[in-house]
């Protein structure tokens, strides 16, 4: 097994920062590796698996225990000290688990997954730091610390953008060393948020560059370049999609959506029927749940959200775990 973002905007942003959570799953893994120890109790590698398993299972005292005996074991290891930080993230002790990152990144400085998790849990303490008086990474807990607040006001806000901007310098380092779509995705958020959009843009463009399939970079261009006020450059992005694609109906739809956003509602109307007309085609040939739910989707585009409602019916009846389906079931008020 593997061991492995003006300050009102920012405000708002940051204090919806999501925490670091556990996933589900591991228990066959905590039971072999529970075997395993038995014989060997005080193998590092065994211990740092089982207490990501541990974390992964919610079960974070646990978790910390193993990996506290780890890295007591073998003080230099990376992974230990990486998944000691994300254990103690997960129980809110920011400030341990930012240092558990850096000692990571002093050991190796290139360690990919300790860059990006450091950023993260930067952005978590912003959200603390606007929260309390106290700052989670001021120099009490956290050496090397960005700057020490403890005040209200310009002070916190200021400290709480300089943590912002220690995540940015992260998440560059990251996707230097290794190109990723939910890094670069997190770190034009973060700079979005800063007041540099255009650094953000730019950011997304190189990525899409380097990953070239990345539809979501693609979509979140799309979107930036949008509220940027450059409609021909997102309109451009969307064009260079479409011409690939085999269903263009969502596509349509957002350039639909970008020339609203420009004022021109003929064109808007225009793309908005065209995605109707290719998802009739799509149902009549085959009435899938997914193609329904792209022609309740140009249905309400246009208005006509009865119709949407049918589609969204008829899509669940086939298919009544599809996420989509759910969402716009959701959205119309569909029971």
């Amino acid at each position: 097994m593997n061991m492995p973002p003006r300050a009102t905007t920012l405000l708002i942003w940051l204090l919806a920062a999501v925490p670091l959570s556990a996933h589900p799953g591991a228990h066959h893994d905590i039971e072999r590796l529970t075997r395993l120890l038995t014989v060997s109790p005080d193998q590092p590698e065994l211990l740092t698996q089982r207490g990501r398993c541990l974390r992964i299972e919610g079960r974070l005292s646990e978790s910390l225990a193993d990996l506290d005996r780890a890295v007591a074991l073998t003080p230099r290891n990376p992974e230990a000290h990486l998944n000691r930080g994300l254990t103690l993230a997960a129980l809110r002790r920011i400030g341990e688990a930012h240092r558990e990152f850096t000692i990571c990144l002093l050991l190796d400085p290139t360690h990919v997954a300790s860059l990006a998790a450091r950023a993260r849990v930067a952005r978590v303490a912003v959200a603390d730091c606007l929260r309390s008086p106290i700052c989670p990474l001021d120099r009490r807990s956290t050496p090397p610390s960005p700057i020490e607040c403890g005040l209200p006001g310009p002070l916190q806000l200021m400290c709480a953008r300089s943590h912002l901007l220690f995540a940015v310098d992260d998440l560059n380092a990251a996707l230097a060393i290794h190109p990723d779509v939910e890094l670069a995705v997190r770190r034009a958020h973060l700079l979005e948020s800063l007041g540099r959009p255009d650094e953000a843009a730019d950011g997304l463009h190189d990525m899409l560059a380097k990953l070239s399939g990345a539809v979501v970079l693609r979509l979140e261009l799309v979107r930036l370049e949008t509220v940027r006020g450059r409609y021909t450059d997102a309109v451009a992005l969307i064009n260079e999609a479409m011409s690939s694609a085999t269903n263009k109906a969502d596509w349509l739809l957002r350039r639909a959506d970008v020339h609203a956003a420009a004022g021109d509602a003929t064109a808007a109307r225009g793309d908005r029927e065209a995605a109707l007309a290719e998802t009739d085609q799509a149902v009549s040939h085959r009435a899938t749940a997914l193609h329904l739910v792209q022609r309740a989707r140009a249905y309400l585009a246009l208005g006509r959200r009865d119709r949407a409602a049918d589609d969204v019916r008829a899509a669940l009846q086939r298919s009544p775990r599809y996420v989509a389906a759910q969402d716009l079931a959701r959205q119309l008020n569909v029971r």
